[in-house]
């Protein structure tokens, strides 16, 4: 499985943690970040790349080392996805949202298909 670190805007994994995240997961690594309205993203399989572009950000990271499973070991699987019905596998890009996955989703029309959101009860 894969391990997804989300750090707040003043905190920033070092070196040495980010370097153990990938000897676990040792198939490619991605980090995104907003940008205005947007999210950016970039992927690369270097802990130094992935641990500079981190400290050039001011914002709220995520960043996502992968470990395969379906699919193999293949660079254009590393994380994040884009999320559109036709999602790039770029090593970076722009969108409105991006996709982290820990473990398996199925098939892609049902990732795409319209969530019902349930409210929760009103406390009272």
């Amino acid at each position: 499985m894969c391990v997804i670190l989300i750090c707040p805007p003043q905190v920033r994994p070092s070196v040495e943690t980010l370097r153990l995240c990938q000897e676990r997961n040792p198939h490619g690594g991605g980090i995104a970040w907003r940008n205005g309205d947007s999210v950016e993203w970039f992927k690369s399989n270097e802990v130094a790349v992935i641990e500079r572009v981190a400290r050039q950000l001011a914002g709220e990271i995520v960043i996502h080392f992968r470990r395969a499973s379906i699919g193999g070991v293949h660079d254009e699987l590393r994380h994040p996805f884009p999320v559109s019905h036709d999602p790039s596998l770029s090593r970076s890009g722009v969108a409105k949202k991006v996709l982290f996955q820990h473990g398996r989703a199925g098939r892609r029309r049902s990732i795409n298909r319209p969530v019902k959101v349930i409210p929760s009860p009103k406390a009272g």
